[in-house]
Formats: structure tokens, sequence, C-alpha cells
């Protein structure tokens, strides 16, 4: 969480048509949560795609419980790709989802053989995930509890 060293390292790779900077949103053994602010504008400055896991942060910080993006002020403008789970956080038992731009989304849809070769999510789960996500959505006031 160096973002000293993430300028240095974007600085020296310039060269590169692409570029991606992937960072956790909140990394789960220490609770540590990167400044995804310093990290996103860092990437609009040197033109690479900021790509994040949020799986420790959904349903939990933010303001509205919307993760770590929310929690630093990170638009998903910002932001190229949030990949989540529906469990964790929101205690749907399993299942994930990667969101981003309509084309990189469909575009993994087609090429991501992990998405590919899957089975869908079982209505349980998805039952389960909805309810999570009314709940948090119509009780923000869990948020201001420390």
């Amino acid at each position: 969480m160096d973002n000293k060293d993430l300028e240095r390292k974007l600085k020296a790779s310039q060269q590169y048509d692409r570029r991606f900077v992937v960072t956790e949103g909140v990394f789960s053994m220490e609770g540590d949560i990167p400044n995804l602010r310093e990290i996103a504008d860092l990437c609009k400055k040197y033109k690479a795609y900021l790509i994040v896991d949020d799986c420790h942060g959904i349903g939990v910080i933010g303001k509205t419980g919307r993760g770590a993006l929310e929690f630093w002020g990170v638009s998903m403008d910002e932001c190229h790709l949030l990949v989540g789970t529906l469990s964790k956080g929101l205690g749907g038992g399993g299942g994930g989802y990667v969101a981003g731009k309509y084309e990189v989304v469909k575009y993994m849809n087609q090429r991501a053989r992990s998405y590919i070769y899957s089975t869908t999510l079982g209505p349980p789960v998805i039952a389960v995930s909805r309810w999570c996500l009314k709940f948090l959505k119509e009780h923000p006031e869990i948020y201001e509890q420390q």
C-alpha cells in the first residue's frame, strides 16, 4: 500500500499500452484499507486501469455499505472493474460478481473460462443476497454504529 512506489512503477512503465493496478478494497488479514482515492488519481494520471476486489468491503464499510469505493469517494467511472462476492458481508453463502463498463463485462462473459464453465447460482443464494442488499439499503443506520 505504498502509493509512492506505485507511482514510480506507473512512471517507469509508460511504454506499455495497457497497465493494470489491481488491489483489494479491504485486506482481510489485517483489515487494512488502501487509499483508493490516491490510487484512482494515479491511475487517471498515468492512464492505467483500476481493478478492485472488494469482497471484504461490500456490505461492511462506506456510508451506506457500498464498500471501499464509497468509503474513499471513488466512483465506478474511475474503477474499471469491481469484483465482489455474495458471501462475506452480504451473507448470501456463495457466488460473486464483476461490475464495470458493459463492453468489458460482456467480453468477460464470452471469454472467461471460470464463468463459462460454472453453474448458475441457486435460487436460495440469490434470494438471501437480494434480501441482504434490500435490508442494507433500508437500514443505513447500521453503518453509524461502532
